[in-house]
C-alpha cells in the first residue's frame, strides 16, 4: 500500500472517531432529552461508541505518525515542513477547540480557545523538534554521551507534551513517534517496539494498534502517484470546521 492509501484510511478513521465523540453523542443527547429513547438505551448506545467506533478511531493516530517520520526522514526540506505544521497547527487550533471544547472555553472565559489542550499539529510539531534534536545527538562521536544526549532530548519533549503543551496524545505521541525514528532501519522492529510501547506505556485500544501495525507492515515505500500532501494538510482543519457547523446546526 503506497503512502497515500494509509493516509486515507488513517483519515478515514479519524473522521469516524470525530463524528461519534462530537455530532453522533449530541444526537443521542438530544434524542434522549426529547424523550425518543429511554436512559437504558442511551447507555447502549454510549457502549457501541466506546467498544466500535472509538477504536475504529484509534487506528488513526499510530499511522500518520509512522507516516510523519517517514516524512520527516525523506523530506527536501525540514524547514518547510516544520513550518507548514506550525501553520496547520495555528489554522486548527480554533475549530479543534470550539468543535471538542466549546463549553469548557466558555466556562474559562477564554472563548474561542481553549488553553488546556492543544491539536494533534502541535504534537506533530513538537515530535518534529524532538526528531530535529536526536538527528544532531546521533551526530556526536561520543557513543555513550550521543545516547545520553538522545536519551535526555526524548524525556524533555516527551515532558514538554504531557505537563505543559498538552496537545493531543500527550507525551505518549511524542515518544511514538520517536521510536519509529529511532528504529527506522528495521520495520519490523518498528511495529514490535510500537506493540510494545502501547501494551506498557498507552494501555488502550490493543486491536486498533494491531489493526494499525499490519497496515504499516503493507506500506511500500512509496508515496502514491498523486501528490495529495496539502489534501491531507487541509482535511484535518477542514473536517473540524465541518463538524463544528453540523453541531451549531443540530443545536440551533
Amino acid at each position: 500500500m503506497s503512502g497515500n492509501q494509509i493516509k486515507l484510511i488513517a483519515a478515514s478513521c479519524m473522521l469516524v472517531d470525530h463524528f461519534s465523540k462530537t455530532t453522533l453523542a449530541q444526537i443521542f443527547n438530544a434524542l434522549h432529552k426529547a424523550g425518543r429513547i429511554p436512559g437504558d438505551a442511551l447507555y447502549q448506545l454510549s457502549v457501541v461508541s466506546n467498544k466500535v467506533l472509538y477504536p475504529i478511531g484509534a487506528v488513526a493516530f499510530p499511522l500518520f505518525c509512522y507516516l510523519f517520520v517517514e516524512g520527516y526522514l525523506h523530506t527536501r526540506s525540514k524547514g518547510k515542513y516544520f513550518l507548514r505544521l506550525a501553520v496547520f497547527a495555528l489554522i486548527s487550533e480554533i475549530p479543534f477547540d470550539l468543535t471538542f471544547f466549546s463549553g469548557f472555553a466558555e466556562m474559562h472565559g477564554t472563548y474561542p480557545f481553549f488553553w488546556p489542550y492543544q491539536n494533534v499539529m502541535f504534537t506533530f510539531l513538537l515530535a518534529m523538534c524532538a526528531l530535529f534534536l536526536i538527528e544532531r545527538a546521533e551526530g556526536v562521536s561520543h557513543k555513550w554521551l550521543s545516547w545520553l544526549l538522545q536519551a535526555v532530548v526524548a524525556l524533555a519533549m516527551c515532558s514538554l507534551a504531557e505537563f505543559v503543551i498538552h496537545c493531543d496524545y500527550e507525551g505518549y505521541g511524542i515518544f511514538l513517534a520517536i521510536l519509529f525514528y529511532v528504529l527506522r532501519k528495521n520495520r519490523i522492529y518498528q511495529i514490535l517496539g510500537a506493540l510494545a510501547s502501547m501494551l506498557i506505556v498507552y494501555n488502550k485500544h490493543p486491536v486498533s494498534m494491531f489493526v494499525s501495525m499490519a497496515l504499516v507492515l503493507l506500506y511500500n515505500g512509496q508515496r502514491g502517484k498523486r501528490n495529495l500532501k496539502y489534501f491531507f494538510y487541509w482535511f484535518y482543519p477542514a473536517h473540524l470546521t465541518g463538524l463544528l457547523i453540523l453541531n451549531t446546526l443540530l443545536g440551533a
